[in-house]
């Protein structure tokens, strides 16, 4: 089974990017499910904060 998402092929070298809107099969789309897991999940308010600071870096240049 594969999953269908609209849009142009991935890039060869993009490892099944979901952004690119290309085609994934089912295990390239659970290998970006868990591995999107694995990464930092923020509260709100620690997501609010790490934009402020970024704002304020962007401000400096």
């Amino acid at each position: 089974m594969s999953v269908k998402i609209k849009g142009q092929k991935s890039p060869p070298d993009s490892g099944g990017d979901f952004t690119t809107g290309g085609n994934l099969s089912r295990d390239e789309f659970v290998k970006g499910i868990k591995t999107a897991e694995k990464g930092p999940f923020y509260s709100v308010q620690e997501s609010m904060n790490k934009f402020e600071k970024w704002i304020k870096e962007r401000e400096k240049k």
